[in-house]
Parts: C-alpha cells; structure tokens; sequence
C-alpha cells in the first residue's frame, strides 16, 4: 500500500513528453516566408494539447463501457445484451474518430478542420443515442441513467469544443499548417 511504483512516473512523463515532441517539432520547422503564421504553435498548439487529452479520455471512456459486461449475465433478457454492444460499438466508432482527427492534426491534413467539425457534431450524438438506448431497453428514466452533472459537463465540453471548431474554421495558422 505505502509503496509507489516507478509506472506511476513513467507514464505521466511518457505521455507529457510526447505531447511535448509533437508541439516542438512542429515549431521546429521554420516557415519559406518567416511572416506567415504556420506550424503547430500559438492557439493551435493548445489545441493540439486538448485534442491528445481528448483521445486520452475517449480511451478512458471505451475503457470504462466494458466494466459493465462484468454485470451482464444470462439471466438478463437479450434486449440489455444488445444496448450493451449497441454502447460499445458507438464508444469505439467515437474512438476511431477521435484518434483520426488526431493523426490527421498532427500530420496537418487537410481535412483536419472537417474531421474536427464531425468529432464536434458527434460528441452529443453519441451521448444522447446512448441514453435513449438504455432508457428504451432498461425502461429506466434518462434521469437515472444520466446525471444532471453529467449533462452540464457535457454541454460545457460542447460549448467550449464550438469555440475551437470556429477557430479552426477561421484561423490563417490553421490554413497555413494544413497543407499536405
């Protein structure tokens, strides 16, 4: 119990420190006209910092659909077996899409800001699909199955992922750096 394990450093570190070679070797590279803002640096460096953190927790959250398959059992009707894979399936599509929209940010894709765009559209989707699912299938409801903290962080995340869409849609940085 008292101990501490060297995995409780080397994982923050390795992920702090990726994070950290991305965002310096995109500033690294010098621009052909030094007066054009290009290059992840300024605002979309913190971007780049928040969509990692996204990933991060979309990882977290894939995580967490499959403590509830301990749960399931054959006595439970066919019905919560399917919202189960239903939840899952759409956690991990949301993964995909988070972890795309990533790649493509630090490959400086072009269809970055379209790929942020979806991410942003898809983000309440997913959580309010999911929520009718198991309201449907369980007959619960949404109040037991999605706390009001749960729907103000949730708005809060969308409110404030609308404001990183709009940058990404008006940004010289970001058409400047999204070229290949």
């Amino acid at each position: 119990m008292g101990s501490f394990s060297i995995w409780h450093w080397v994982v923050p570190v390795m992920i702090f420190g990726g994070i950290a070679f991305a965002i310096g070797r995109g500033l690294r590279r010098e621009a052909a006209r030094p007066w054009e803002l290009k290059g992840i640096g300024g605002w979309l460096a913190w971007l780049a910092v928040g969509q990692v953190f996204a990933l991060l927790l979309a990882i977290g959250c894939f995580a967490l659909t499959f403590e509830v398959f301990g749960f399931l059992s054959a006595l439970q009707p066919p019905a919560v077996h399917i919202a189960f894979y239903a939840r899952t399936a759409m956690a991990f599509c949301y993964l995909i899409l988070v972890g795309a929209t990533t790649m493509a940010l630090f490959r400086k894709k072009k269809y970055f800001t379209e790929l942020f765009l979806c991410q942003w559209i898809t983000f309440p989707v997913v959580l309010i699909v999911a929520t009718v699912i198991l309201t449907f299938v369980t007959g619960a409801s949404s109040s037991a199955i999605i706390s009001p903290e749960d729907i103000t962080a949730a708005v809060i995340a969308f409110g404030l992922e609308a404001i990183w869409v709009w940058y990404t849609q008006v940004s010289k940085r970001v058409a400047n750096t999204m070229v290949n």
